[in-house]
């Protein structure tokens, strides 16, 4: 199974030390998420790359999608984590500008989540949900733990893959 880390801002503002400390690991991941939309990226993918660890490159515009595709790194990345805030419009129209060859995985927030996670299934992608993602199931009731979220993704995706 493969293990990935997050490398995004919310840990730590400065992008140089994000990437500083990449190079530092002992036991490094198989992946390291990167968002596109945050400052220094770039140079984090390129840390990342150069120490053998793969990259996740997080989408959540169209921007982020066509910076990727100008970018050196678009054939070297192992996945796309479309990443948006608003429906399944908006994921599918991310989802355009990658590559067909390129895995991605996609999830939403909020209770919008419900619609990407279908769209993603009916378009064969993987999906990702869980409590920091969205609080209540498709029927809007609250979920109590990531268990029902993921019992719900799942019973979801089962009749549209």
């Amino acid at each position: 199974m493969p293990v990935g880390l997050s490398a995004a801002e919310s840990i730590e503002r400065d992008p140089f030390v994000r990437a500083a400390a990449i190079k530092t690991w002992r036991e490094p991941p198989d992946f390291v998420s990167v968002n596109l939309s945050e400052l220094g990226w770039a140079g984090i993918v390129r840390a990342a790359l150069r120490a053998g660890i793969g990259v996740e490159a997080g989408l959540g515009t169209e921007a982020d999608a066509e910076e990727l595709a100008r970018s050196p790194f678009g054939h070297q990345i192992v996945r796309v984590l479309v990443e948006v805030d608003g429906g399944a419009e908006d994921a599918r129209a991310v989802a355009q500008l990658v590559p067909a060859a390129v895995p991605q995985l996609w999830h939403g927030y909020g209770p919008r989540t419900w619609e990407v996670i279908a769209s993603a299934a009916a378009a064969g992608h993987d999906v990702r949900v869980g409590l920091e993602d969205v609080l209540t199931l498709p029927d809007g009731s609250n979920a109590p733990s990531n268990v029902e979220l993921v019992t719900a993704a799942v019973q979801l995706t089962a009749h549209r893959s």
